[in-house]
């Protein structure tokens, strides 16, 4: 995985795995992304079997409609339970999508819109 908090590096088994954490990267609240809060997400996502994970930012759940209706999470996670079976690139692009749809004003997104998807193959 690029362009993103870390960069996910595999040896050529696919048993190991590096995360490799961008200098800088922040949590909303200001606090220092750690080599503890990679490792805890993906424990998580081993330890409790799971396909998909997403990371988003309040930009792909907050652009509002005409009528001033947020996308909102439950819309999300609509989208991605409905596309799960497709690879994450395809997933994003939907996502992606589908908030532009929503948006009154698509041309005016005011916040960054961020959305990575790991896929457990």
């Amino acid at each position: 995985m690029t362009d993103g908090a870390y960069v996910a590096l595999s040896d050529d088994d696919g048993k190991t795995w590096t995360f490799k954490i961008r200098p800088g990267i922040k949590w909303q609240d200001g606090v220092p992304l750690t080599a503890s809060d990679v490792a805890f997400t993906f424990n998580n996502i081993v330890k409790n079997n799971l396909s998909n994970l997403a990371v988003y930012t309040d930009g792909i759940t907050e652009p509002e409609n005409e009528y001033g209706e947020d996308f909102g999470e439950q819309r999300l996670r609509e989208l991605l339970v409905d596309n799960a079976d497709r690879d994450g690139a395809e997933i994003t692009a939907e996502v992606m999508d589908a908030v532009r749809r929503w948006t009154a004003f698509p041309d005016e997104l005011q916040d960054d819109m961020t959305l990575q998807v790991l896929r457990k193959l």
